[in-house]
């Protein structure tokens, strides 16, 4: 008769077999795991699947759904814009803000959530700033597994510590138990890395915007750089509107948004006048954007938070269009047709009977067929996708904001690990 001992340890093998290969998803090899222990008698069936009733089950569960539950508020992308104001371009502050504040989120969920949650954080930090994300995402990953141990809430293994010892009638550890040893271990990783990050973590080159969009700034030959210039008093352009600067047949450049007294204008209407005080988010090649703030005697702005959106992926970007047949928009311009004015979107370039048009194209006559390239924010863009004037060829990421439940969200959060 084959020994149990030998029929657990060669379940308990294939399984850590299966899980380094990841030949199967690792949710579905774990069920595996367990009917194959109820199937070979090892477990009778309701001790197979006894565990889903586990306090520290059903408590990972709630706490990976409170932590998605957060991240769909848009408070983790207020929170990115932050930290980037905090660390003023220093690397290594960058870092240890980062595996500082990873620690402490894992300390009350679990590390994968933890670092799920941050990882669209991170990917827009290593963006805005020209770092390649490996060069935070390990440290980032570290802090996750490190900030587990500062409480008895997110690390699976102490969970189920307190669970056996509850079971056995021994006196369980309370919430802060393992605080002080959590607190040492964090705080080595995130020395180490701070002093020795520079020789081992990956050290490459900025990517560029994401693959969709990478595809079509490729495509289209389409600058994907926003400048911020300031109009500064004496300026050549206050009193000018934006059709009479010639920015966009003389420079080719485009005005993304104008920020003045009463808020931010995205693609702003042609005849918008311009005023000393107003800054400029312009899209274009470095040169020809030099060139015309050479012109009009323009203060570059360095770092800029009033047109942060357009470095997130998620607010703004490129969006591929085509006039289909029938479009009311078939015969008439973007002048007439006042596509800045309605939808506060940036056309780009036409492509039209085979010719790739840029510059001021805003009196040709759109025909179907015609691939307009617009830019600007996902919500708006979404707008001409509603209209139904339009076939869109890009995926619209829309962000239709739950941030108004924000602080719901932390309420429930803090309910539930209190």
């Amino acid at each position: 008769m084959i020994s149990q001992h030998f029929v657990v340890m060669v379940i308990l093998v294939l399984t850590v077999i299966l899980f380094v290969l990841d030949v199967l998803r690792i949710d579905l090899v774990a069920i595996l795991c367990m009917l194959a222990l109820g199937w070979s008698g090892i477990l009778e069936p309701l001790e197979a699947i006894s565990g889903f009733s586990s306090n520290a089950v059903i408590a990972m569960i709630a706490v990976m759904v409170m932590g998605y539950g957060i991240s769909q508020t848009g408070i983790m992308d207020r929170f990115s814009g932050w930290i980037v104001r905090i660390v003023s371009g220093s690397k290594r502050k960058l870092l240890v803000l980062v595996s500082l504040s990873v620690g402490f989120i894992s300390a009350f969920m679990q590390n994968i959530g933890a670092a799920a949650l941050f990882l669209p954080v991170i990917l827009t930090i290593a963006r805005d700033e020209g770092y390649h994300p490996s060069e935070l995402i390990m440290p980032m990953g570290f802090a996750a597994i490190l900030g587990g141990n500062l409480t008895m809430v997110a690390s699976g293994p102490l969970i189920l510590l307190n669970d056996l010892l509850r079971d056995a009638g021994l006196r369980t550890f309370h919430l802060f138990s393992v605080t002080p040893i959590g607190l040492i271990l964090l705080s080595v990783g995130i020395l180490y890395f701070f002093f020795w990050g520079s020789y081992i973590l990956p050290r490459k080159s900025a990517e560029k915007p994401g693959a969709e969009q990478q595809l079509l700034i490729d495509s289209w030959h389409l600058p994907y750089q926003v400048y911020h210039y300031l109009i500064p008093e004496g300026s050549s352009l206050i009193g000018k509107t934006l059709e009479l600067t010639g920015i966009w047949d003389q420079y080719r450049l485009n005005i993304l948004a104008l920020s003045r007294e009463k808020g931010i204008e995205y693609a702003p209407w042609r005849e918008t006048y311009f005023k000393e005080g107003h800054e400029l988010a312009l899209l274009g090649k470095e040169e020809e954007v030099k060139d015309f703030a050479h012109v009009y005697d323009l203060h570059l702005i360095e770092k800029s938070n009033i047109f942060q959106v357009f470095q997130n992926a998620k607010k703004a970007g490129f969006a591929e269009t085509m006039i289909p047949p029938r479009s009311d928009f078939i015969g008439k311009s973007v002048r007439q047709l006042a596509i800045r004015k309605n939808y506060h979107i940036e056309p780009i370039i036409i492509f039209s009977q085979g010719k790739i048009v840029r510059g001021d194209f805003s009196d040709r006559e759109l025909l179907a067929g015609d691939i307009l390239i617009f830019h600007g924010l996902w919500n708006n863009i979404s707008r001409l996708k509603e209209s139904g004037k339009v076939i869109m060829l890009t995926s619209v990421r829309e962000d239709r904001g739950k941030k108004d439940k924000s602080w719901l969200a932390l309420t429930c959060f803090s309910v539930g690990i209190g």
